[in-house]
């Protein structure tokens, strides 16, 4: 389970909800850190943080399988937005939001 749950700044009063995995038990697994940027991205990327968030965090796994690893991510990115217009315009506080789960997942994954 996501190591959110540690984290009391980016834990609500009520429900919560966190990213995570259910894996078999033969299966051979290494656990990575949390991307914990995707909760505060604009804050992340330097940028101006328009409202109080308290989002996912992203969960990354790698598998071993056959003698080969592949590297599984789960994430829960931010709501809102209902077209591409609507994102390209980039004018709602979700759409940004949005926009910058997707930059700093782009910088992960490189």
């Amino acid at each position: 389970m996501s190591s959110r749950i540690k984290n009391k700044e980016d834990i609500f009063n009520g429900v919560n909800q966190f990213t995570g995995f259910a894996i078999k038990n033969h299966l051979t697994i290494k656990n990575h850190p949390d991307i914990t940027t995707l909760s505060f991205p604009a804050l992340a990327l330097g940028e101006k943080q328009y409202y109080q968030q308290k989002l996912r965090y992203g969960s990354a796994i790698t598998v071993s399988l056959n003698q080969h690893d592949i590297i599984v991510v789960n994430v829960h990115l931010k709501s809102g937005y209902f077209t591409p217009k609507q994102l390209k315009n980039n004018r709602k506080k979700s759409c940004r939001t949005l926009n910058f789960q997707r930059t700093l997942l782009q910088q992960w994954i490189k």
